[in-house]
């Protein structure tokens, strides 16, 4: 009679399996929540948005739970509806909470006040970075913000 050993596997296959998996659901919680929130900015309904971008209502509910794995295409349709490059349905670095809440602070400015926010912005940024600095990002800051608040008439 033969025998047989058991060999012990190593548990390292296993552990970086659950890790990608837990890394792939954040990813796909990080899209439902930027998807949520660009249509919240919008002020538009999830059957809006369903209609818009040819979703199901449900897809779209599985999305912004984090429980759908939304195609490209679909996610392009998404940002397409949500008139959005599909780039900003991903997930970014962290510095991207605080630029969206300045985003979000900035739409509140009457346009007529903006110029002079601008050139608060530039002062402060030529003072501790330089001026000729400070010039160019509160021009390029002016410029992306005039996009936004195009983009929202």
């Amino acid at each position: 009679m033969a025998k047989f050993s058991a060999k012990t596997k190593s548990n390292k296959p296993v552990a970086a399996a659950r890790e990608e998996t837990q890394s792939a659901a954040a990813f796909l919680a990080a899209i439902g929540r930027e998807v949520r929130r660009h249509r919240a900015k919008r002020g538009m309904t999830r059957r809006q948005l369903a209609q818009a971008s040819r979703a199901s209502e449900r897809y779209l509910a599985q999305i912004e739970s984090g429980a759908g794995n939304p195609s490209v295409s679909v996610l392009r349709a998404i940002a397409q509806a949500l008139d959005l490059p599909v780039a900003a349905l991903l997930p970014e670095p962290a510095a991207r909470p605080a630029l969206d809440g300045i985003a979000d602070l900035l739409a509140q400015i009457p346009p007529g006040e903006l110029p002079a926010l601008a050139r608060d912005i530039e002062a402060r940024l030529a003072r501790s970075a330089g001026a000729d600095r400070g010039r160019r990002v509160a021009i390029a800051a002016a410029r992306r913000e005039r996009r936004h608040f195009a983009r929202q008439l």
